[in-house]
């Protein structure tokens, strides 16, 4: 098995970003690749389902192959129904980006066992500056994009500059979350790569004229899988379920602000300032946040506390933004707001905190929320949530859904892959 031809996780990703267009959503919110594809030659068939939209408008995804007898998933995820905010200005190599030397780079790889065919290997060049690391990728000339959004070839060499980040093995994503792509046809890319956590990375990808093609907020990664090792048993996936907290330990009052014009008090009843460097020192802040429209507001506010020493966390207030109980009916407008402090979040970490509520808000609450301990928190009437992670269960035969051909040489190189889609019944 060790020569064995593994279909790269960006095509996954491909079908995934394809999915989202047929069914008008913006992006891929989450991708979870759970058992390799080995390509054996020849034609394979490929179905990916997506189901309805759940209770935040986000549409569940599954991606299985079959041999003769017997499915397989892949890849399961949910399609985004909310654009993510655009970060403005594009990657460029910072002045003391320091060049690293790729004349190894493959060989290496092909040493320790994983090797890469000629159309995969488009590292041209590559920096690190600090904890990010910069890359231009481009695929060969022979190697045609047609039929593809992003070619998976060439995302997948963007993605090879992860390993670049060091560590005892070298890392290869397995998890996307907040992935959009934004142009078509690309052939060359410049790459930014920035810390998203432990284990994570972002990744944002320009075409030579600094044109976004692609973006994802948060890749994480593991070692590389030997080819044998086979599926991840079905306990070892995770989702994300809401549970009650218990009553928080009392706490001291806490004196408040809200981040707004200086006619604002959202019913809090306290002061209103337009931004956080006029509210006095040990003072807590809180910002309402009303849908994706207040994002560009949010953003700066967001900014300018990251840019402050601050020692009180921003607390963003939010109403009917996600799904806690079954009943709830979140706006899907709202989400974008989460998934923007979400990321806010994983890179720093102790600076803002997420409440939602479906009920009035009051400064004790506010204070309730900080006495926690929890970076994401929920109020359904008196009662208050935050997510954990819960054993996702295991895969059901797949019911119809969209389906591609798997075309690969006899030999199951890479080096010609096509995906064809396979028009489904109606």
């Amino acid at each position: 098995m060790r020569d064995s031809v593994l279909l790269p996780g960006t095509a996954f990703l491909e079908m995934a970003v394809r999915a989202a267009d047929e069914t008008g959503c913006h992006g891929v919110a989450e991708l979870v690749l759970e058992a390799p594809l080995v390509l054996t030659g020849g034609d394979i068939r490929i179905q990916l389902i997506v189901h309805g939209p759940d209770a935040s408008g986000d549409r569940p995804f599954s991606v299985h192959s079959r041999n003769e007898h017997d499915w397989t998933r892949h890849a399961t995820g949910r399609l985004s129904a909310v654009a993510q905010p655009v970060p403005p200005g594009t990657p460029v190599l910072p002045p003391d980006a320091e060049p690293v030397a790729l004349d190894a780079f493959y060989g290496e790889l092909d040493d320790a066992g994983y090797r890469y065919g000629e159309s995969f290997r488009g590292m041209r060049a590559a920096w690190r500056s600090g904890d990010e690391l910069f890359a231009e990728v481009a695929l060969a000339d022979a190697v045609p994009t047609d039929g593809f959004q992003l070619h998976p070839a060439l995302l997948d060499a963007a993605c090879q500059a992860m390993t670049l980040a060091g560590g005892d093995e070298p890392g290869l994503p397995f998890l996307w979350s907040d992935a959009e792509l934004h142009a078509r046809g690309a052939r060359e890319l410049f790459v930014r790569i920035a810390p998203a956590g432990p284990d994570a990375m972002s990744i944002t990808a320009v075409d030579h004229e600094g044109t976004l093609v692609f973006r994802a907020g948060r890749l994480l990664t593991r070692p590389f899988a030997r080819p044998d090792t086979g599926a991840l048993p079905a306990d070892s996936l995770f989702t994300v379920d809401w549970v009650p907290l218990p009553a928080p330990a009392p706490a001291a009052d806490r004196e408040w602000a809200v981040l707004d014009g200086p006619e604002a008090d959202h019913g809090l009843g306290v002061p209103a300032f337009p931004e956080p460097s006029a509210v006095p020192p040990g003072t807590s802040i809180v910002l309402t946040a009303v849908d994706a429209s207040s994002l560009h507001r949010i953003l700066a506010a967001v900014q300018t506390t990251i840019a402050t020493d601050r020692p009180e966390p921003l607390v963003v207030l939010t109403h009917h933004a996600v799904a806690v109980r079954p009943s709830d009916e979140p706006v899907p407008d709202r989400a974008a707001v989460w998934g923007l402090l979400r990321t806010a979040q994983s890179e720093h970490p102790g600076r803002f905190v997420l409440l939602d509520s479906d009920r009035p808000v009051t400064t004790a609450d506010l204070r309730d929320a900080l006495a926690t301990g929890e970076p994401q928190v929920a109020l359904r009437g008196a009662d208050r949530y935050a997510p954990r992670l819960t054993r996702r269960p295991a895969a059901l035969q797949p019911p119809a859904g969209e389906a591609w051909n798997l075309t690969a040489s006899p030999t199951g190189s890479l080096d010609d892959l096509a995906l064809t889609p396979v028009r489904p019944s109606r």
